[in-house]
């Protein structure tokens, strides 16, 4: 079974905060670590995410 992008966003910041945390605790960095696992693939971008593509491009 496939694990929506919510689900995935839920495992991920409870990684960073669990439960019961002060959310205000989390800094940008951790956000900005977390933000390119929110996006869902994109079919136009062969599947994945945009910062797996733009990461391939810049390598090539």
């Amino acid at each position: 079974m496939a694990t929506s992008i919510y689900e995935k966003a839920n495992d991920l910041f409870q990684e960073v905060s669990p439960k019961g945390s002060d959310l205000t605790q989390i800094t940008d960095e951790i956000l900005e670590h977390v933000r390119p696992h929110l996006q869902p693939p994109q079919q136009y971008l062969d599947w994945k995410i945009n910062h797996e593509r733009f990461t391939e491009e810049l390598l090539h």
